[in-house]
């Protein structure tokens, strides 16, 4: 299987003049001019056509269908309607989608029979509505939510006329994932040029409107006039997944559900009434189109529109679902900034705990605000010149690789020679401040780089170091708090990896934190074995504000004392700027162009104003921006961001936050934005899954079995006497590496990778419940001790095995049962699949229930059984005509009796 991240041309219908083409669920299909059908995608339901439930990953002829107009796909079934007007249908029949009453499945098409000549079919997601040749309405399938019309909610398996459309006129129908539309010429005689449009079924979100009686009830059973729709000049209308589209009058509008910004209004809230979309106000469209939770427009291109310089609508700066799941990741990351200078200074380079907090925790936090100002205004100016709304801001802030770089290379070995915590400080500013003039004297050949230097090579500096110092140092923290941070971890993996959405549009990231530090505060007070410790010390106002010492960075520059670390120094910078100029490829890659002489000279402006605060690190474009884009950001999340390190910083409540929230529960993040940079560096078109997330994840613990082995070498090569394994292991827990997570993946490391690598494969392909047993499987593995068990010794680490031979094995045995637990509770919240708790009650009720006498024996028709239903088409037909006859009138008097009722 293929994931293209580009339009293509399909060569295997190069020479095929296609017509129409028809999607839904994970499948295509296809009308050629002359007729002919094409289908390819997936195909286990039958819902190619082709005598199989095999997928197809090139388009291919269905045999024996010719003539065909127009085609319609399901969730996992598929209609055709040919020249004569004639239906045919294939696919899952399970919930009558089929329209033939005795198929449980095909996998060939089968002419529906009924004697109506039909000329145009709308699939929702396993129902589907026809509109016959003179004007009539019928639906059959799943009508649990009243999407068939009828005024029920039962499973029709044949089709059925909608009553309420008896005697009127339709001229358009529209299908969305449970609801419905169709639309009637106003006035008596039918043919005026304005129409009123009908809807009915789910209304949860407001999908259908406001409606003309009974306000707006979360189920539909019967077509309804939407209020706001009648009279009016209609020109299109399109249903989604739980939203619809209309345009009136030169205006697009908008209503249902809008989390996940579908309605391009501007917000993620959801609406119940017509709502305009600004950026489509008075253009002329030619489509629009709804899937899930997305919408598209095509209109024709306006020549007097306003000119390019013009300000953009409040959308281009509004909030976003996805600007605050950015700006939890994007504050975690800035935390967890903080959080290392707060370690590493006191530690290695002799800054007092007062000066740090005070100076320059204070100084790298403003630093930050700045840098995120600027790049917010920079992805504010190319919306505004590129005339979009979709652009992200690239996120920006404190050098994690150069913390470690200058504080340990340069800052420590200073203070080492000199003894005195200033000296050190002044050194780690000259470094800050070249740094960034090393920057500016490249930009003049920035463009030059970047032309010449080959985007494998950018895409491979950037995913060596996502996958080495982004991924490993958190996937080692993660696995050595299991307890605390690998629920938070699948998450992330969950809602990023698969798309799933929190319940009540729960940022990701926030909801990972709460998770993390409920978790957490749950263990320490049932005095379960944690690293977290809570601060027992409430907290205290202290307002810090910006220190501008200009003395102090004189000092740093006239000294003379930074010189010698040129040669740290220089590298540095052409890392940082190629870093950057991979950053902006990769930016580039998914739409948005930043201009990267700018952007590095911004970049290097904020760094001077930093260290003319106090700060000795560096700033840098992070890694991450196209993570961003793909969860809707824009350029808010940087603002947000902003502002709460400044609030951090001002009332000095970092020492505070870290000693709050567990760190650990939020590397998560961190850790996927690691994996999906190194996976895209190799997921382009020739890629043969969409894995590489998987494939990722499954490396990390062989590179931990490799990085404590050569942990272990290099103590035996320098260490010829000996050495206690217990100190090391302590040694390295004091520094921060999280020793024993790296022991834990490295133990049992191949079997480990194979568990959590299927697992995120099922993940991504939302198959929950399978997911859900690997997770299972990995308790067992760890609670026997074949994976995750170790026991720390002075003359090394030795394996364990036995039932929950360590307590590593029972933390490790215990969240993998969460997790799978949480896994299965995923899969019941998915909408379209077997295991909701919907389709466990139908089943249950099928299983238990007598069946009656007349019910006929479902059916799965295949190439060989058939032509037999083919050769009975005309005593079908009859039969069909005689069941219309006879039921006419009583639909007609039934729907009297029900709109009596309902007035």
């Amino acid at each position: 299987m293929h994931r293209y991240l580009e339009p293509r041309v399909l060569d295997d219908l190069h020479d095929v003049a296609i017509a129409r083409v028809a999607t839904r669920g994970s499948h295509v299909v296809a009308v050629s001019e002359e007729g002919s059908v094409y289908t390819w995608g997936r195909g286990d339901e039958g819902q190619l056509g082709h005598n199989t439930k095999a997928s197809l990953h090139v388009p291919t002829k269905v045999p024996d269908l010719e003539h065909i107009v127009q085609v319609a796909c399901g969730r996992a079934h598929s209609v055709a309607i040919d020249l004569q007007g004639r239906l045919y249908s294939w696919g899952s029949g399970e919930d009558g989608a089929l329209g033939i009453a005795d198929a449980e499945c095909s996998l060939v098409p089968l002419a529906i029979p009924h004697p109506a000549s039909f000329q145009a079919i709308e699939c929702g997601s396993r129902h589907t509505l026809a509109l016959s040749s003179d004007n009539r309405v019928f639906a059959w399938g799943w009508g649990l939510y009243g999407q068939l019309g009828l005024g029920h909610s039962d499973t029709v398996r044949q089709p059925t006329e909608i009553p309420s459309f008896i005697g009127k006129r339709v001229v358009q129908i529209s299908c969305g994932f449970r609801h419905c539309f169709a639309v009637v010429p106003a006035g008596i005689d039918g043919f005026s040029p304005t129409v009123d449009v009908y809807g009915w079924g789910w209304n949860q979100y407001g999908q259908l409107g406001e409606l003309e009686k009974d306000g707006s009830p979360d189920v539909v059973l019967r077509p309804v006039r939407c209020s706001a729709l009648m009279d009016v000049n209609l020109t299109l209308l399109a249903a989604g997944g739980r939203h619809s589209l209309a345009c009136v009058d030169g205006d697009t509008f908008a209503w249902g559900r809008g989390g996940d910004g579908e309605l391009g209004t501007g917000t993620v809230s959801n609406e119940r009434h017509l709502t305009s979309i600004p950026m489509l106000h008075q253009r002329s469209m030619h489509q629009v189109a709804c899937g899930w939770a997305h919408s598209a427009a095509l209109y024709f291109q306006d020549t007097s529109e306003a000119p390019a310089h013009a300000m953009l609508s409040p959308s281009s700066w509004s909030l976003t679902s996805g600007d605050w799941d950015a700006f939890s990741g994007m504050l975690v990351q800035s935390i967890l900034q903080l959080m290392i200078i707060y370690q590493v200074l006191p530690a290695h380079c002799g800054l007092p705990v007062e000066v740090v907090t005070t100076r320059i925790i204070p100084a790298a936090a403003f630093t930050t605000t700045m840098g995120n100002c600027y790049f917010a205004f920079a992805g504010w100016r190319l919306a505004r010149d590129e005339r979009r709304n979709d652009v992200t801001g690239l996120p920006e802030g404190v050098n994690t690789v150069l913390v470690f770089a200058y504080g340990l290379s340069i800052m420590a070995p200073e203070y080492q020679a000199t003894q005195s915590f200033e000296a050190a400080w002044e050194a780690g500013l000259f470094a800050a401040i070249w740094t960034a003039l090393l920057q500016m004297a490249l930009l003049p050949f920035v463009s030059f780089l970047q032309r010449s230097i080959p985007k494998a090579a950018l895409l491979a500096s950037v995913s060596g170091i996502a996958l080495t110092f982004l991924s490993m140092g958190f996937a080692f923290e993660i696995w050595e708090n299991p307890l605390i941070a690998l629920g938070p971890l699948f998450l992330f993996l969950v809602c990023y990896g698969a798309g799933v959405k929190l319940p009540f549009h729960l940022p990701t990231g926030l909801g990972s934190l709460l998770l993390g530090t409920l978790i957490a505060f749950v263990l320490y007070y049932t005095g379960a074995s944690t690293n977290f410790v809570p601060m027992t010390q409430p907290y205290v106002l202290d307002l810090q504000g910006p220190h501008v010492d200009m003395h102090l960075v004189w000092r740093a520059l006239t000294s003379g004392a930074g010189w010698k670390y040129m040669s740290i120094i220089m590298p540095m910078v052409l890392v940082n700027v190629m870093s950057a100029i991979a950053n902006f490829e990769t930016a580039a890659a998914v739409g948005d162009k930043y201009d990267p002489i700018t952007s590095v000279l911004g970049d290097s402006i904020v760094t001077i104003l930093g260290a003319c605060l106090g700060n000795p690190f560096p700033t840098g474009v992070y890694i991450g921006h196209p993570i961003y884009k793909a969860m809707g950001a824009r350029n808010a999340y940087l603002g947000m961001n902003a502002i709460c390190i400044s609030l951090l910083a001002i009332l000095n409540a970092t020492p505070w936050i870290i000693g709050t929230i567990p760190i650990s529960s939020g590397v998560g993040f961190l850790l996927w934005i690691g994996m999906v940079i190194t996976a895209s560096s190799f997921e382009k078109k020739e890629q043969e899954s969409n894995h590489g997330t998987a494939v990722v994840l499954g490396m990390v613990p062989a590179l931990s079995a490799w990085g404590f082995q050569l942990v272990q070498n290099t103590l035996t090569a320098t260490s010829p006497n000996g050495f206690n394994m217990t100190r090391v292991v302590e040694a390295l827990s004091d520094a921060g590496l999280n020793p024993n997570g790296m022991i834990a993946l490295s133990q049992g490391y191949l079997l480990t990778a194979i568990v959590l690598a299927s697992t995120m494969v099922h993940i991504i392909e939302r198959d929950f419940i399978y997911a859900s047993l690997w997770m299972l499987i990995a308790s067992i593995l760890s609670g026997t001790g074949v994976i995750h068990a170790f026991e720390v010794e002075a003359s090394g680490i030795q394996p364990a095995f036995g039932v929950f031979p360590t307590p590593w094995s029972f933390q490790f045995c215990l969240v993998y049962l969460g997790l799978a637990v949480l896994l299965w509770v995923f899969q019941l919240g998915e909408d379209e699949h077997k295991y909701t708790w919907a389709n466990l009650a139908a089943w249950a009720k099928l299983k238990f229930s007598k069946q009656k006498p007349n019910e006929p024996r479902r059916r799965l028709y295949t190439q060989e059984s058939r032509h037999g239903s083919i050769a009975d088409l005309p005593q079908l037909r009859a039969f069909a005509e005689g069941v219309t006859r006879e039921t006419t009138p009583l639909l007609r008097s039934m729907d009297t009796m029900a709109e009596n009722a309902h007035d």
